[in-house]
């Protein structure tokens, strides 16, 4: 019995077992050879472990092969918008990180003085600066 795995849903020629490789389990017995048309590893690394000969073939779409598509270059207003990585905040060309102290034109040290002062108790070590100036802006009304 020769098996072959392929997602295919019609042209089935007769005296095959035809399998979809999506719900492949386990191996189907041991069959004399199997035709797996795509790349399934789990499929056809299965097979060989039990000693059958496996035949990969690429996958068929209408009757045709797929082939690789040349694609054109991306226009310039595209890249000129990837020029720096879209997750930069700090300006340095890699994703994350924050602006210094100095350039970010709040000192939390200052904040947090602030809002002692105003208060008499010590802010949460966990607020922001964002967080900070709330809290400031409901002590001072």
């Amino acid at each position: 019995m020769i098996v072959i795995y392929s997602d295919q849903t019609s042209g089935f020629l007769p005296g095959y077992a035809y399998r979809n490789p999506q719900y492949f389990q386990a191996p189907l017995g041991r069959p004399e050879k199997v035709i797996v048309m795509g790349y399934w590893p789990a499929v056809a690394g299965a097979y060989r472990a039990l000693g059958v000969e496996v035949e990969e073939r690429p996958a068929v779409v209408g009757r045709m092969l797929r082939d690789p598509v040349e694609l054109p270059p991306p226009p310039q207003r595209v890249t000129d918008n990837l020029a720096s990585h879209p997750l930069d905040r700090d300006g340095d060309g890699h994703p994350g990180g924050s602006l210094p102290a100095d350039q970010r034109g709040d000192d939390v040290a200052d904040l947090r003085a602030e809002y002692e002062a105003l208060t008499g108790s010590t802010p949460d070590k966990r607020w922001g600066i964002s967080r900070l100036k709330n809290e400031i802006a409901k002590a001072s009304v």
